[in-house]
């Protein structure tokens, strides 16, 4: 009896230990299960930041709010240039906006932690403001990067790093697309001495009507990709466009030159991707003749064995002063042995003074046998008259002369010019091998008198 007891007992005893062992499984199990919907709910109820600005009292605070650019998970960058600031202090805030919320979030100093050195900002105790120090800090440049700790509330959590502008390091700049299937270097940027400035100058004579490229800054942390809309890009209209494809490649149309100087200016700042220039410069192609009629894409000033001109007046010929540098738009003739030439970029490139040339559009511009003038060397280099009907191409410059005395030709006087042909060395001047009387026209005999020969006055005897 008493053994049946303890078996009676021991099976009760194992019984309720796998009841127990079964209850406790089952507890686990619905514990677990419990937490990943809790988890999931709370991830659903995460925040989705779509906007983060910074407003500042210098710019005007409804209108000048600064954007900030996701760069990597919940961080946020922009650089700010206060050159033209005059104040010594300016005070902004965070601006958040999150998708689910129809209101902006103006965050404060009392919502964000801010990283910047000693004495740069400080609380104006102005509806929580932040005030940045441009005189104490030394410098108008500055990188912002707000980061996120993430979480249902976009209002907290929030880290803004203020520095100073001109840290990073920028080891080398190509030009990668798909003229060699993205999977090379492209074409390498040489680096203008210690400066921010990178040129390269590009052939793509062996490609179709068009190619598509990036800007390709890389610092010592990574590889940058910028396309459209990542740069400010200067160039001749319709040179480039957006590619419209979803990684915002430019596209090159070449439908004209194949030759092409790239300049990659960096404003400078903690990340290789803010503040990017890049400028698209045609080749300028000078014929066997030594001439080419040339207008300008931006302010220039001229290579190395190359000579600009403006025409100052005209009569019996066309008067042609040199000139050092021209703006934006200024039709001039250049004169330089057979090749392809850049030009190099002036910003605020002085004016060149009175210039009889013209720009054509293209368009409106058509001859009509008594007064439109363009350059030519059917019987030497200077300016013919356009035949009746003939239209002017766009940008090509001309001369349009009226009054009477028509004259089919105008040779180049280049006589008390200071800077002009005077002082070129014999091997350098054009020799058409004729001679114009005062009239332009060309003579196979002379007498005693005053001719133009190789562009200058001769008296014969």
């Amino acid at each position: 009896m008493p053994t049946e007891k303890i078996a009676q007992t021991q099976a009760y005893v194992i019984t309720n230990k796998q009841t127990y062992k079964f209850m406790r499984i089952s507890t686990l199990f619905l514990s677990v299960m419990l937490s990943f919907a809790f988890l999931g709910y709370v991830q659903a109820d995460d925040a989705v930041i779509e906007h983060v600005q910074l407003p500042f009292s210098c710019f005007g605070w409804s209108g000048g709010a600064h954007e900030l650019t996701n760069n990597d998970i919940n961080t946020y960058q922009c650089i700010v240039d206060f050159s033209d600031v005059a104040e010594n202090n300016v005070n902004f805030k965070l601006l958040v906006k999150a998708t689910d919320k129809e209101d902006w979030q103006w965050l404060g100093i009392d919502k964000i932690s801010i990283e910047a050195p000693s004495g740069w900002t400080q609380n104006p105790e102005n509806d929580n403001q932040i005030q940045l120090n441009l005189s104490t800090a030394g410098t108008k440049y500055f990188t912002f990067t707000a980061i996120w700790a993430g979480g249902t509330d976009e209002t907290s959590g929030w880290t803004l790093k203020i520095e100073d502008a001109t840290t990073a390091t920028i080891n080398e700049v190509k030009l990668p697309g798909n003229f060699n299937d993205w999977s090379g270097d492209g074409y390498i940027f040489t680096r203008v001495g210690e400066s921010k400035v990178w040129t390269l100058d590009a052939d793509f004579s062996s490609q179709g009507n068009n190619v598509v490229f990036k800007l390709q800054p890389i610092d010592e942390e990574k590889t940058h990709w910028l396309g459209w809309g990542d740069c400010i890009i200067n160039a001749p209209s319709g040179l480039v466009e957006d590619s419209n494809d979803n990684d915002h490649n430019i596209k090159l149309n070449l439908s004209g030159s194949k030759k092409y100087r790239f300049t990659a200016t960096w404003g400078g700042g903690s990340i290789a991707s803010g503040g990017w220039t890049l400028t698209i410069d045609p080749a300028v192609s000078v014929s066997a003749a030594g001439y080419t009629a040339y207008t300008t894409y931006y302010g220039v000033t001229f290579p190395a064995g190359m000579t600009a001109y403006k025409v100052t007046s005209t009569g019996t010929t066309a008067h042609l002063e040199t000139v050092s540098e021209a703006p934006h738009n200024t039709p001039l003739i250049l004169k330089a042995n057979e090749g392809d030439y850049f030009l190099t970029l002036k910003n605020n490139a002085a004016s060149v003074g009175v210039n009889l040339l013209n720009v054509s559009d293209g368009s409106s511009v058509t001859g009509d046998g008594s007064t439109i003038y363009a350059l030519g060397n059917k019987d030497g280099v200077g300016f013919y008259l356009v035949a009746n009907g003939v239209s002017v191409p766009a940008r090509k410059p001309y001369l349009e002369i009226g009054g009477g005395g028509v004259k089919s030709f105008l040779a180049f006087d280049f006589n008390d010019t200071p800077t002009g042909l005077t002082s070129v060395e014999p091997k350098d001047v054009v020799r058409d091998g004729w001679i114009y009387n005062l009239a332009g026209q060309r003579v196979s005999k002379t007498t005693k008198g005053l001719y133009i020969v190789n562009g200058k006055k001769v008296m014969l005897k």
